[in-house]
């Protein structure tokens, strides 16, 4: 009689399958709960909606599509965000690509967006910029204007190790 590996093997791939499930429902529910808090935090009026999203089962990398992020009189859209590493009190890396922001005076466009290692707002309280801090923020191709007041075009920005909340001085600017 030949030893069978078949039972095993199917036990190591059903538990195998069950830990990449709950490693993406994990993920999910960090991405759902950083939202929220998020949401929260721009005001009661705010609304944020998703057409799409991606998780990695592997890694919990999340990819969110055709992002609409509106408050008050603002509106930011969003094409492709992807987002890693996120806890309940912290966004470890939001990639975003083809953001443009619409208020009644103004809009403005930028390719490309980095943010590692910022807080999030405590659950309940309000987007304070004075408390905002981070490892690292990038921000490409931006452009805007104001009729009637000019138009702006900002090919690159970096900033790194700015943490406001603490503090302590900015970090690097470049």
């Amino acid at each position: 009689m030949r030893p069978s590996f078949a039972g095993p093997a199917l036990a190591a791939g059903l538990c195998l399958a069950a830990v990449v499930a709950d490693a993406q429902a994990s993920a999910d529910r960090q991405v759902d709960a950083a939202i929220e808090r998020l949401r929260t935090a721009l005001g009661s009026d705010a609304r944020i909606t998703v057409g799409s999203r991606q998780t990695d089962p592997a890694t919990g990398r999340t990819r969110l599509g055709d992002v609409t992020i509106s408050w008050g009189q603002r509106r930011v859209t969003v094409a492709e965000m992807w987002l890693t590493e996120v806890t309940e009190i912290r966004l470890g890396r939001l990639e975003a690509r083809g953001l443009r922001e619409q208020t009644k005076e103004d809009q403005s466009e930028a390719a490309r967006l980095l943010i590692v290692g910022m807080p999030l707002p405590a659950p309940g309280s309000a987007f304070d910029p004075a408390e905002l801090s981070f490892d690292q923020f990038e921000l490409e191709g931006m452009r805007g204007g104001r009729p009637g007041e000019g138009n702006f075009t900002l090919g690159r920005v970096v900033a790194e190790g700015y943490q406001r909340a603490s503090g302590a001085t900015p970090g690097r600017l470049r």
